[in-house]
């Protein structure tokens, strides 16, 4: 989506600049003030939506995003946390999951709904992402960046001379978490065997 919005500001400066269009029209700096709406999420019961309000800062050259809600009716908008993303409903819609921070700090965090409490649930050194709630609500799943080659935990065996072994796979984790912040760590084989 942002790239999408990104082209059509392209384009759309790119004609005013040769046609050489004057004041009122989209200028260079003017890519800053744009907002759109990203990644919404509709609430279990059809009644509310989470979505990410994307924002432009100019003093850091970046985008960034705050969690808000609306009623499907359009009424009741309103911001639910700054430098947010990813937010995804449990299954029953009572709590919200998103990932916010600051620094390169991100970390997930869950909000109760109805008493509007929030928790953080995780407190990782790289960015989570892909949130996904389990059927029953009770623990939740992310991807973030791992080491690309991971020690190994125990020695490698020696091949014998003469031995044909296949190559080594390469090995992903999978994080979870409930929302009690108690966290698990599962080491899979290649997403492609998953």
């Amino acid at each position: 989506m942002f790239l999408r919005t990104l082209a059509v500001a392209c384009l759309a400066l790119a004609a005013n600049v040769a046609s050489g269009a004057g004041p009122g029209t989209l200028q260079p700096m003017d890519v800053f003030d744009l907002q759109w709406a990203s990644d919404p999420q509709v609430a279990p019961d059809g009644r509310q939506v989470a979505y990410v309000r994307m924002r432009g800062d100019v003093m850091k050259d970046a985008y960034t995003g705050d969690l808000w809600l609306v009623g499907t009716d359009g009424r009741a908008h309103r911001p639910l946390a700054t430098g947010a993303a990813s937010p995804r409903w449990s299954p029953d819609g009572t709590r919200l999951a998103y990932v916010a921070g600051e620094k390169g700090k991100a970390q997930i965090f869950v909000r109760w709904m109805e008493s509007g409490t929030t928790t953080q649930v995780t407190r990782v050194v790289e960015k989570p992402g892909d949130l996904a709630w389990s059927p029953d609500g009770s623990m939740l799943a992310f991807t973030m960046p791992v080491a690309a080659r991971p020690q190994p935990l125990v020695k490698p065996l020696v091949k014998p001379e003469g031995a044909e072994w296949a190559e080594p796979r390469e090995s992903s984790r999978a994080w979870s978490t409930a929302p009690t912040a108690r966290a698990t760590c599962r080491t899979h084989a290649s997403r492609s065997s998953w």
